[in-house]
């Protein structure tokens, strides 16, 4: 009976920070950085790759 109050408790609130949400969402933040952190490298690599190309043909 407790158990199951407890479960309820659960699912009428959505924003219960319990350690297993806490968790779940400093795991989605660390990886929307990481995938950030990549994306910005990656396109400044092109970037910089494209401008050192231009300038070796002299344009």
């Amino acid at each position: 009976m407790d158990r199951l109050y407890q479960i309820e408790k659960k699912k009428s609130s959505p924003l219960n920070l319990s350690f297993e949400s806490v968790f779940f969402y400093f795991g989605m933040l660390i990886l929307f950085v990481e995938v950030w952190i990549y994306v910005k490298h990656y396109f400044f690599n092109i970037a910089f790759f494209v401008i050192i190309y231009k300038m070796e043909r002299g344009g």
